[in-house]
């Protein structure tokens, strides 16, 4: 028959110090992989934010750009009479 060895303190404190460095380095990754995809998500947004804005800025620039062409037209008129 086989004979178990009854493990050593030291022997059970590496095993238990193994599987708290697998379970710290699994965490880790955990984290890194839920903020990379957060990190993602942000700049998605942010991406998506910032075509919003520029294209209200395009907008509010050919609304300027009309408006100020009808006043010189309109004064160029007033102007020939």
């Amino acid at each position: 028959m086989l004979e178990t060895r009854k493990r050593t303190d030291s022997e059970t404190i590496n095993e238990c110090l193994m599987e708290i460095s697998e379970a710290i380095a699994f965490l880790d990754y955990s984290f890194e992989r839920a903020f990379s995809v957060n990190e993602k998500n942000y700049i998605m947004a942010y991406k998506k934010h910032a075509l919003v804005i520029q294209e209200e800025l395009d907008n509010l620039r050919t609304l300027t750009f009309d408006v100020l062409l009808q006043a010189e037209n309109k004064a160029k008129k007033i102007g020939a009479f």
